[in-house]
């Protein structure tokens, strides 16, 4: 037996290939028709119900309304993803759109993959995405924020791919979008809590394993920002309630002074390491640590519960 490789894509399959992806564009022979919004693409039976289950069942006669109209329309996908998506049925393979538009395009095939149980083309859709993100293409700040916003609204969190990369994407500039808080990532993070939980946890996790310091603060929290003017130390807090504003003026957890109260935009590089839990109705705050150590139990006054407490720290984890 010969040790070298045979050549998987032989000269009949590649002719097989070619065949199938011209009937992309013959239309004589097609029996369904797939809308979406003002767009319409003439396809075979055998080609797309062979290569998805959603499609399959569709097309079962006595089932749904598509068996009997000859119609399978997608009134809230985006057109530009189904017609990749046909594309890929035909050819295995789909047209990369321009640049500004390409994070939100593979994002909407992704999940109409998903939708429609293909699971080739979803695992494409993964390959070019994650080979967007490797070629570290510019990527404006609105865009991330819309195809953020897509992915949590369309995907499943058990699907954590695409929340994993885009939280990437904003962690990697959160000091930059997180300055304007006006912005389309603070908006989004207003919005969207369970973006704003997420970026949090990325950023922790970042600084832990990379010593990188990132300025956790986020749009809609109440903060603060400490000093103390004997030490020259600094602290940061994270209070996880915008209905309660947190006032207290904590004792310096190096030298016991009363540190001031700094400005809401102060530029502090510590990153948020510890949850302070209050002892009374479990409210926690999120603070930095320039102690250097695990800090011991501070008496404050909960602004939930509004009534000194004892507060004692754990690691965020």
């Amino acid at each position: 037996m010969s040790g070298t490789t045979p050549n998987l894509i032989t000269p009949a399959l590649e002719s097989l290939k070619k065949a199938i992806a011209g009937l992309l564009d013959d239309t004589d022979l097609s029996d369904l028709v797939i809308t979406c919004q003002n767009t319409s693409h003439n396809v075979h039976k055998a080609i797309v119900c062979a290569q998805s289950r959603f499609f399959k069942n569709a097309c079962k006669k006595g089932t749904f309304k598509e068996s009997a109209t000859g119609v399978v329309d997608f009134p809230d996908d985006d057109q530009y993803a189904v017609r990749s998506m046909v594309e890929f049925l035909y050819t295995g393979d789909y047209a990369e759109l321009e640049l500004s538009t390409r994070l939100l395009h593979h994002i909407q095939i992704y999940t109409l993959a998903d939708k429609c149980s293909i699971e080739p083309l979803k695992e494409e859709a993964r390959l070019k995405l994650s080979n967007f993100i490797e070629k570290k293409f510019a990527v404006e700040e609105v865009d991330l924020a819309a195809a953020t916003r897509f992915a949590y609204e369309n995907v499943i969190p058990e699907d954590t791919f695409l929340r994993e990369i885009l939280i990437g994407m904003i962690v990697d500039k959160m000091h930059r979008f997180l300055d304007d808080e006006a912005g389309p990532i603070c908006n989004l993070m207003a919005e969207m809590g369970e973006v704003g939980r997420d970026a949090v946890r990325a950023a922790r996790h970042s600084f832990m394993a990379t010593g990188k310091h990132i300025r956790a603060a986020l749009h809609g929290f109440d903060r603060r920002n400490f000093h103390c003017e004997s030490c020259k130390s600094y602290w940061k807090t994270l209070w996880e309630s915008t209905a309660d504003v947190w006032d207290e003026k904590p004792t310096c957890l190096k030298c016991d002074t009363i540190m001031s109260i700094g400005t809401r935009d102060e530029l502090v590089s510590e990153s948020l390491l510890y949850s302070w839990t209050c002892g009374r109705c479990g409210k926690q705050l999120h603070s930095s640590n320039h102690a250097e150590q695990v800090p011991a139990e501070q008496d404050w006054n909960c602004p939930h519960c509004l009534i000194r407490s004892s507060f004692h720290a754990a690691m965020l984890g």
